[in-house]
């Protein structure tokens, strides 16, 4: 019993939370513009106002497949 105590206090200190990032598209910037996440954290993109964004993993101007999506204002996030 005192084992199965240990490895199960010792799981919850263990435990780490995901975190949630909010990234704002604006007409021609994105707040903040770079977020540093590891597997797990959430990214949730917003639309800030101006003309219509989206959501594209890759580097500027190729998309590598990884998500796309569309920010129309309510709230889209990608996780």
């Amino acid at each position: 019993m005192k084992t199965f105590l240990t490895i199960l206090i010792g799981s919850f200190a263990c435990h780490t939370f995901a975190d949630t990032y909010v990234v704002t598209a604006y007409p021609s910037s994105w707040v903040p513009d770079v977020v540093n996440v590891v597997p797990g954290d959430i990214v949730r993109f917003e639309y800030g106002g101006g003309s219509p964004h989206t959501a594209t993993s890759g580097s500027p101007c190729s998309d590598d497949g990884l998500f796309d999506g569309a920010l129309n204002g309510s709230g889209d996030y990608l996780e």
